[in-house]
């Protein structure tokens, strides 16, 4: 493992973070992921009763990042159980990369407001709440979506832009610090653990990565119904898979009469 000549940023990792002192350039080793448990208490208001996911099934990853001004610090991203090799793989190979953070910080520190976070242009995972305007659970209430730097990679809709001070990162060229794109190592790791990228979607969510499937699988999130006369169901009939299964972005559809809306899109995961 590399080592690299950088300082490193202490913190307590508890809410919130305090800088406790910086070790000597050239001893960080690496990202030094650990993964440890957490409690109800851990997760502050960023968890209520009621949430699809119990503490028991979170766990916190503890890992160093490279920061938009090369000092390394120690941040903390919260996930699912079964979300922690992939996004400790992600966080890895970015560190490798000389990816650039500006801060990792569990949602609490922002008294759970998904809009502060972003704002913050800071790096997050689970938080328990619901898809905006609707009664479903949010893949990130599972604990199975990673949000990287949010203000340099906004979620882009035709008449609203989040964060609203994102502005400036909503053109992809020229790049720069801290922003994804489809060849980016961590689209590229989270890829390869089938993970989805929301840079894809209709309304483009660059921040957004989730792990597909598991939301159906527990009824967070209903089928997609697509209109028979689509692209895609067009194909279908030619190729002779009528009725066939399709997956995107964690959801399953099927061709059905036209009359029957869609639920839920990719974009809304």
């Amino acid at each position: 493992m590399r080592l690299h000549a950088r300082t490193l940023l202490i913190g307590t990792l508890a809410i919130p973070l305090a800088c406790l002192g910086t070790l000597p350039a050239g001893a960080v080793e690496g990202a030094d992921p650990v993964v440890v448990r957490v409690t109800k208490a851990d997760l502050g208001n960023s968890w209520q009763r009621g949430c699809p996911v119990k503490p028991k099934k979170l766990r916190a990853i503890d890992i160093n990042f490279i920061h938009y001004n090369g000092t390394v610090q120690r941040g903390r991203i919260i996930v699912a159980k079964v979300a922690v090799k992939a996004a400790r793989e992600a966080l890895v190979a970015a560190y490798d990369a000389d990816f650039r953070f500006n801060s990792m910080i569990p949602v609490q520190a922002f008294n759970s407001s998904d809009n502060k976070s972003m704002r913050a242009d800071n790096t997050s995972g689970f938080s328990c709440r619901k898809l905006p305007g609707t009664s479903r659970w949010s893949a990130h209430a599972l604990g199975q979506a990673v949000d990287i730097n949010p203000r340099r990679n906004p979620h882009v809709f035709p008449n609203k832009l989040l964060p609203g001070n994102a502005k400036n990162y909503v053109q992809r060229q020229p790049q720069q610090l801290g922003m994804v794109y489809k060849n980016s190592v961590i689209t590229k790791v989270f890829k390869a653990h089938g993970w989805t990228w929301g840079g894809g979607y209709r309304n483009r969510d660059y921040q957004h990565y989730s792990r597909p499937g598991h939301l159906l699988r527990i009824g967070v999130v209903r089928p997609l119904v697509l209109n028979p006369t689509s692209r895609f169901c067009l194909g279908l009939r030619r190729w002779g898979f009528l009725g066939g299964l399709w997956w995107v972005a964690g959801t399953v559809g099927r061709c059905a009469p036209s009359s029957q809306i869609p639920r839920v899109r990719a974009d809304q995961i």
